[in-house]
């Protein structure tokens, strides 16, 4: 579905709206069309499959009596519109701090690097062509002990639009691959194992897919033979990829002012305090060249915006919808999301089928000016923590425990052996204020089941509990 097409048809699903009832109503309309090829071994043999889809689906809110309303549809026929449109009317109920949908602002960002035609127009041969790849450029590593047990390529264009009856019509779209691999590294008696993947805007660097199967081709390499190590508190130099892991979750959700105005943040009242290290400064933008969240207007149709977060430790501010934002006198931050499980789509975590509310979209740490290898050499007794599981589980108040995926010991300023069977745990806000260096290579990436993106380098932290 084209531009043209979406912001039309969801002017028609408004205009039902109105029609059936509403004195106010907003329809949120996305498209997307993804092609995913994957090829997995089963029983030593590959089995390869393929996902062709074109997914359309629109979020209908009414207002109608000082009450909000909400129902989706898959189906865009004239009578499954009224239905749910009546479902929407039916449900509704009133909602401290909104009483109306915004109309169009004066004016939108210009958000570059979101949209490659190439990459969202990819055809099946050049998609087979990239997953190909994957294997090939893995097993050049070592081709004796290296396997790659599942490999995965698919590019999407993601396309949508929000449209309401007080004059507010945007629309955008973005283009997306995703590289996957599940690799594993065998010699002797030892054996290691590693799921990873990749998300980017496009394949304009040819690079993308050869240098991520090398690189983690390399990796897996590193951790055969892992070692146990004594539990106890050390230094903690995390990967970017684990920083996107351990400082999204209850870290991030607790800059998103609905938490904050429901008390469920323990960031309320502190703007202006100390929370984290003076060398902490984090800032949320929406319009980032490039970043695997940026688009120029966010789920409600309100500007995206660069918003501090963190300055020099300090904390500044709150990332907002129209809804918080009326309940705080403030303006949007253009940081409403309608987030959906990774399951249902690899490239972009958003459906029509949720309910909006606040997410970050890149969260940005700033980076230092110290090289990864200056931090490994100024530690005495530590660990280089490259991947975690998720901390889904945290508790809002930050604390946590989670698996050390992939770990190196560091001795003497020194990388040594690869340790395993071992978690971290603590506080995700007390670590904050223990950061003592933020490197100056940042990478982009994206969290396994958190709907923003991490744009960050390497991080180091004092005093990290490790546990067995």
């Amino acid at each position: 579905m084209v531009s043209k097409d979406l912001i039309s048809t969801a002017d028609k699903i408004m205009k039902t709206a109105l029609r059936e009832g509403a004195e106010q109503a907003e329809v949120f309309l996305e498209s997307r069309e993804n092609l995913v090829m994957r090829i997995t071994k089963v029983g030593g043999k590959d089995n390869f499959t393929s996902r062709d889809q074109v997914m359309v689906g629109a979020a209908v809110r009414v207002i109608k009596g000082g009450a909000l309303g909400f129902a989706y549809l898959s189906n865009l026929e004239d009578e499954s519109i009224r239905s749910s449109v009546r479902s929407a009317l039916k449900v509704a109920e009133p909602q401290p701090g909104f009483d109306t949908f915004l109309g169009k602002p004066s004016s939108y960002p210009h958000v570059s690097g979101i949209f490659n035609k190439h990459t969202a127009e990819m055809d099946p041969k050049d998609v087979m062509s990239n997953l190909e790849a994957i294997r090939k450029n893995a097993k050049q590593v070592d081709e004796k002990r290296i396997t790659v047990y599942d490999a995965l390529f698919g590019r999407s264009k993601h396309g949508f639009a929000v449209v309401n009856s007080q004059g507010l019509n945007v629309d955008d779209e973005g283009s997306f691959a995703r590289v996957a691999m599940g690799i594993s590294a065998k010699e002797s008696e030892k054996e290691t194992k590693m799921e990873v993947y990749q998300v980017d805007r496009s394949l304009k660097d040819s690079g993308f897919v050869s240098n991520f199967a090398s690189k983690y081709a390399g990796k897996v390499l590193k951790y055969l033979g892992t070692r146990k190590i004594e539990p106890k508190k050390m230094t903690a130099i995390f990967d970017p990829r684990a920083v996107a892991e351990l400082f999204t979750y209850s870290f991030a959700n607790a800059f998103c002012a609905d938490n904050v105005q429901h008390k469920a943040s323990p960031l309320e009242g502190k703007v202006g305090e100390q929370i984290a290290s003076s060398v902490v400064t984090l800032v949320d933008d929406g319009t980032v060249e490039g970043g695997l969240v940026s688009f120029k207007m966010d789920d409600e149709g309100m500007p995206t915006t660069r918003t501090n977060l963190i300055e020099g430790g300090t904390l500044r501010g709150f990332l907002h919808s129209n809804q918080s934002a009326n309940l705080a006198s403030s303006k949007s931050t253009g940081n409403c999301c309608r987030w959906e499980l990774p399951t249902v789509d690899y490239f972009y975590y958003r459906s029509y089928r949720r309910l909006p509310r606040i997410y970050p979209t890149n969260l940005i740490f700033k980076p230092g000016n110290i090289s990864l290898e200056t931090m490994i050499s100024e530690v005495k007794d530590g660990i280089l923590i490259e991947r975690t599981d998720p901390p889904f589980t945290a508790r809002p108040d930050g604390s946590f425990s989670v698996v050390i995926l992939n770990g190196l010991r560091i001795e003497d300023g020194q990388l040594t052996l690869p340790v395993s069977e071992l978690r971290i745990a603590g506080n995700i806000f007390d670590y904050a204020k223990k950061i003592d260096a933020v490197g100056n290579a940042p990478e982009k990436l994206t969290s396994q089941l958190y709907p923003s993106c991490v744009i960050t380098p390497h991080v180091r932290i004092q005093d990290v509990i490790i546990q067995t």
